[in-house]
């Protein structure tokens, strides 16, 4: 009768931060799994019934407390874990589960119980989360975080709490939709770069966004470098990796010349901040005298066109 003396409804796998007892309970065995939600068709549906109405009950006195104290608490935040075990082998057990993970996510989101950067209480159905895959490496690289909330704050483009909350309201609300179709806050590495490519680069934002593209490098996304503009040239243009040129030092009157003769070359110069991310010199001396004497071929051509096309113009006046 461990069930029936004891408040254990809530302390191993169930769905969410409260504890929920009664007496009224009724079990298979004296065991913490056996409280029987769903029944078999036969001799204990009217069990289950039983239990889901004492749960029901629950569910609306936690929904008033909420109410009532979830602007007024410190760290309410906490009050809105939910992860139903939902993936059941008993279809009806599973579909309880869908049913209550639902709608407390329905209520939790309405609740303005997230805080933005100036602490400004703000409602959980409008703020971005980190999707699982970038919330689980920025827990292990605060750099990471620190380089995608600068981002964040370059952007302006989406709501998001504070820095100190990320990580805890991307995990909290990725388990909110673990097993749903589609998660309405996620922002992937994807969703940061095709954002990133509309900025216009300064230099206090190369730090984080050396940050940014290497961790796309490290996590081996390699192929988000030459679909989005994402690295900055010498002018913190932001160019594809595909097409960007590491350069040997040059001197200023190489490089002077290289920017009127070859402004096109001059413009995939990597920033020297990315340089790690071009490791191999892609543009070095030689590259240098093919151009120039390029440029100079083509400008001699051009002048000797010209030079003929005057010829023929006085010859015809002539005549």
């Amino acid at each position: 009768q461990i069930y029936i003396y004891l408040p254990l409804l809530g302390t191993e796998k169930w769905g969410f931060n409260y504890i929920v007892h009664s007496s009224l309970f009724t079990c298979d065995k004296d065991s913490r799994d056996s409280l029987r939600l769903v029944g078999n068709g036969q001799n204990n549906d009217d069990q289950a019934e039983s239990n889901r109405k004492i749960i029901a009950l629950a569910n609306k006195l936690i929904n008033q407390f909420i109410d009532q104290k979830a602007l007024t608490l410190q760290d309410a935040k906490y009050l809105v874990r939910s992860a139903f075990p939902t993936n059941q082998a008993d279809q009806k057990l599973g579909n309880y589960y869908n049913e209550l993970q639902t709608n407390w996510v329905k209520k939790y989101e309405t609740l303005m119980i997230a805080e933005d950067s100036n602490n400004n209480k703000i409602a959980i159905n409008i703020i971005k989360v980190l999707d699982p895959k970038l919330c689980d490496a920025c827990k292990k690289d605060d750099n990471l975080l620190n380089a995608i909330f600068d981002m964040f704050t370059k952007s302006n483009t989406w709501r998001v709490s504070k820095k100190s909350d990320m990580i805890y309201w991307s995990e909290t609300i990725n388990r909110w939709y673990c097993d749903a179709e589609g998660n309405p806050h996620t922002l992937t590495i994807t969703d940061i770069a095709n954002r990133i490519q509309e900025l216009a680069i300064e230099e206090k934002d190369l730090s984080w966004l050396h940050e940014i593209c290497l961790y796309i490098v490290n996590s081996q996304q390699n192929t988000l470098l030459d679909k989005y503009a994402l690295i900055p040239n010498e002018e913190r243009q932001l160019q594809k990796k595909a097409s960007m040129l590491h350069p040997v030092e040059l001197s200023p009157i190489v490089k002077n010349v290289l920017n009127l003769m070859v402004p096109e070359k001059t413009k995939l110069f990597v920033n020297n901040v990315f340089y790690d991310l071009l490791e191999d010199i892609t543009y070095d001396y030689p590259n240098v005298k093919t151009d120039i004497s390029t440029f100079t071929n083509n400008h001699n051509t051009a002048q000797n066109a010209a030079r003929n096309e005057m010829k023929l113009c006085k010859k015809n006046d002539i005549d």
